[in-house]
């Protein structure tokens, strides 16, 4: 069998698996689009919207809108960035299927009482950068100062929580956790806090800053839950939700692989949607899709840590906040792997 051939039957076993995913025997029959928010500005993110401007989600049947969240846009301007504002939107309406941190959801099931599970996981690993102002040279510096992160429950909130808990302090007692505000880096170096808390794309603007984090939180190896795809149960439960649910699964995996092969759809996304339009800059945000996981099932691990960071153990159970039951069928089809071959 020649070179060609290989490609071929690789080629027609990528159509067979695809047309088995897309025809199920369920016709969503999408009148109305439904509406995805995308609640911060982040390669996590990104996913989503190559899936959305490479025509994935029209390839499995699938009419998504999606948005970015007033808070998001605010979050992500400046850093080298500029949330287009065409994107930018506040609709009325629940968020039935979302693309949120691990962390908020957790915590807002709990507080809430909703019925919200994770599917899926894109932020699995811990990777966030503290950068702190001049005097400040050790992490044990970091005591008794101002930190500031997105949220108290955001996942810039609870990595400030890990580090607190991994210095054996209190936060709201020994550190002090505050709202970020947008240009964060740069409200960091003028002393509106002592040090920020960032992730991968602030990160890209701190170091063309000739900046140096104070902790490169990803040398710690620990599991995380971030970015990823959570839905509410008693949604995919009625009608062809479960099934509308798989596809948009099966199309972001669809992207990631077609982000890891093109960088070219990464530089457009970050372009079209984010503002950054400096081609250096694009290279370098680039280099954190590698991290992406080729199969984002829920991220139990990082589950988990989060409910060991908020003291929330053993009251509540990690196998309460996800299912993975979607990922696994996609996953034994043999899908995910031939995207690879």
């Amino acid at each position: 069998m020649n070179k060609y051939s290989v490609v071929s039957l690789h080629a027609r076993f990528i159509f067979i698996v695809n047309l088995c995913l897309f025809v199920s025997g369920v016709s969503l029959a999408q009148d109305v689009p439904l509406l995805v928010p995308l609640t911060d500005v982040s390669t996590n993110k990104l996913p989503y919207i190559v899936a959305e401007e490479e025509g994935i989600f029209d390839k499995y049947g699938l009419n998504i809108q999606l948005y970015m969240t007033p808070g998001a846009a605010e979050k992500g301007a400046g850093d080298g960035m500029t949330p287009n504002p065409e994107y930018i939107d506040d609709p009325d309406t629940d968020r039935l299927l979302s693309t949120g941190g691990g962390v908020g959801q957790i915590n807002r099931r709990i507080s809430d009482g909703n019925d919200r599970v994770i599917l899926g996981t894109t932020g699995d690993h811990l990777s966030w950068w503290i950068y702190a102002r001049e005097g400040i040279d050790t992490i044990e510096d970091l005591k008794g100062k101002l930190i500031s992160g997105t949220g108290n429950t955001s996942c810039t909130g609870a990595a400030v929580h890990i580090l607190a808990n991994r210095m054996g302090w209190e936060v709201g007692k020994d550190i002090t956790l505050v709202p970020n505000h947008e240009h964060r880096v740069d409200k960091m170096l003028e002393g509106f806090y002592d040090a920020v808390m960032v992730a991968e794309l602030p990160d890209v603007y701190a170091r063309n800053l000739g900046l140096t984090p104070l902790v490169d939180m990803e040398d710690w190896g620990l599991p995380f839950v971030c970015s990823g795809i959570s839905a509410s149960s008693s949604w995919m439960a009625t009608g062809n939700n479960r099934e509308m649910a798989k596809r948009f699964l099966v199309a972001t995996i669809e992207a990631i692989a077609i982000m890891k092969k093109r960088p070219e759809t990464v530089y457009h996304a970050l372009d079209k949607w984010y503002g950054v339009t400096d081609p250096d800059i694009q290279k370098q945000m680039y280099a954190y899709i590698d991290a992406l996981p080729r199969k984002p099932y829920p991220a139990v691990e990082g589950i988990q840590l989060i409910l060991d960071t908020y003291d929330m153990t053993p009251e509540y159970q990690a196998e309460q906040f996800y299912d993975d039951s979607l990922m696994r069928e996609i996953d034994e089809s043999g899908f995910i792997d031939a995207l690879y071959e």
